[in-house]
């Protein structure tokens, strides 16, 4: 099972290689032009050389950023140093509190004294809601922010001089009414041209 797992992380990181074989290629292609990259920050150079965020990259990464946590979909996207480790550190922080909680609350439980039990529970209680806040807000970012990433790779390219048509496909967190006063949440899929 543990091979499984690691097999299928491996598969996900492929598109990121793909980005990097592109540009060696060009680079060793002696008639393509290298575009002038002065004129842009620090940022704008590292986006522009990781490139756009594939769909096989988004949807790898946004699974495993929703069924796995930890900011294993941000590697996908290459933004683990920036904004991945965030959800890594917080999420096994609120987990830490979760069970500090629970064995605070299990030490003081006796058979003769159970109201005691209850000392560890607002740590514990504290510790999910905060573990559950992060999952959700590393769920929505996951998903957004290949969208996000490819609009600012598409604003390097103009302002380069570069122009690329290209369909594209999002996949976008959706929330709205619905009959009978109840939201309705899902993804919603989006294809430009």
């Amino acid at each position: 099972m543990k091979m499984k797992m690691l097999l299928f992380c491996l598969n996900l990181l492929v598109p990121i290689q793909s980005f990097a074989q592109e540009d060696s290629l060009e680079a060793a292609t002696p008639n393509s032009k290298r575009p002038d990259l002065s004129q842009l920050t620090t940022e704008e150079i590292r986006t522009y050389q990781y490139g756009e965020i594939s769909t096989g990259s988004l949807i790898g990464g946004g699974l495993l950023g929703t069924f796995v946590g930890l900011g294993f979909g941000h590697i996908v996207y290459g933004e683990y140093g920036s904004k991945g480790w965030i959800f890594t550190v917080s999420e096994l922080g609120s987990l830490g509190i979760m069970t500090a909680g629970l064995s605070q609350a299990a030490a003081g439980c006796t058979l003769l004294n159970t109201s005691s039990c209850s000392n560890g529970l607002g740590l514990y209680t504290f510790g999910a809601f905060a573990y559950f806040g992060l999952r959700i807000w590393e769920i929505v970012d996951v998903w957004t922010l290949p969208s996000r990433h490819n609009g600012e790779y598409r604003a390097i390219q103009s302002k380069l001089g570069i122009s690329r048509a290209r369909t594209e496909w999002q996949v976008l967190p959706m929330i709205g009414p619905a009959a009978g006063g109840r939201s309705t949440y899902g993804l919603s899929l989006a294809m430009t041209f």
